[in-house]
């Protein structure tokens, strides 16, 4: 960085054990490294020329590891039954004006033109599960067939066509269930809650990490659910990896899709199905990769902090 001393913010909450690594692994390195929660009560501010959180100038990093952000959804109440509903409303408004502030100082940093893990422009729009699966599409990607309605009768014929179905949330959030024997009457209940459906692939689940263009590491995670993430042995922090090799042209995909996307760190999740083809799920541009590289040994935070410290990875 070219005579000025490198200093990078780690936006994220500070009991965060991938944030706290972080910062233990930029200390190492010689880089200057601070955790700045944007959410809760922490002071953030914006006085017509800087913006300030806890008292810190933002100006003053040259990097940002986005581990998280304030979403614009209220906060959960101990015993939503005993709140009123003026209550919820006021909690609502109160956390989406926290988070309207908090990421407009992000973007403006970005279009200031400061290195983001990964860039707030990006992370915003890829909450959006569709437009990732409509870029895939673009793209040229392969992933699974997908309908993505609120309309029962097409999920039904949908089905009927595929076979096994795949129901996931269209905000994310939440494990993946298969659509199996639900009653029509339940299915019913979409009508205000559109829902992505996919086509069920069978097969390994394949997670790649990639920083810039460099894939950190590309494992096989052991599961016998549908979605490894409801594992027992992967909710008690047990899951075991196996290295995978990855042909040259998935993993160029893989590059590909993080370049495309418009991301410096990428989770992919991939299925190898019996037939020996690849299929991506999703890109993750927040992934737990923390248990990862404790048990493989995968370089990835360092990587990170030579991507915000260095401008590459």
């Amino acid at each position: 960085m070219s005579g000025s001393p490198r200093r990078i913010a780690i936006v994220g909450q500070t009991d965060d054990r991938i944030a706290r690594h972080l910062l233990q692994v930029a200390s190492a390195s010689g880089v200057s490294a601070s955790i700045l929660p944007l959410d809760g009560s922490v002071p953030i501010a914006f006085d017509g020329e800087a913006w300030l959180v806890a008292g810190e100038e933002l100006s003053a990093f040259s990097g940002f590891f986005l581990r998280s952000y304030p979403a614009p959804a209220a906060r959960s109440f101990a015993d939503e039954a005993q709140v009123r509903g003026q209550e919820i409303a006021e909690a609502m408004r109160q956390q989406l004006e926290r988070s309207h502030l908090a990421l407009s100082s992000l973007l403006d940093l970005e279009r200031q033109g400061r290195r983001f893990v990964n860039p707030p422009s990006v992370v915003a729009g890829l909450d959006y599960k569709p437009l990732q699966l409509a870029t895939f599409q673009a793209m040229g990607v392969p992933y699974p067939r997908t309908l993505i309605t609120n309309f029962p009768p097409a999920v039904r014929a949908f089905e009927a066509d595929v076979g096994a179905v795949v129901a996931k949330p269209v905000a994310g959030g939440a494990e993946a269930r298969l659509l199996g024997s639900v009653s029509d009457a339940a299915l019913a209940t979409i009508a205000h809650s559109p829902t992505i459906f996919q086509e069920r692939v069978e097969g390994a689940d394949i997670r790649v990490t990639v920083v810039g263009q460099e894939i950190l590491s590309a494992v096989e995670i052991a599961s016998e659910t549908l979605d490894y993430r409801s594992g027992e042995a992967y909710r008690a922090g047990l899951a075991e990896y196996r290295p995978h090799a990855l042909p040259a042209e998935i993993a160029d995909l893989c590059r590909r899709i993080t370049a495309g996307l418009g991301l410096v760190l990428a989770g992919i999740d991939l299925k190898l199905n019996p037939r020996q083809e690849y299929v991506v799920l999703e890109a993750n541009s927040g992934p737990v990769y923390l248990d990862i590289e404790m048990k493989t040994g995968a370089p990835i935070t360092a990587a990170i902090v030579r991507a915000l410290s260095e401008g590459q990875p």
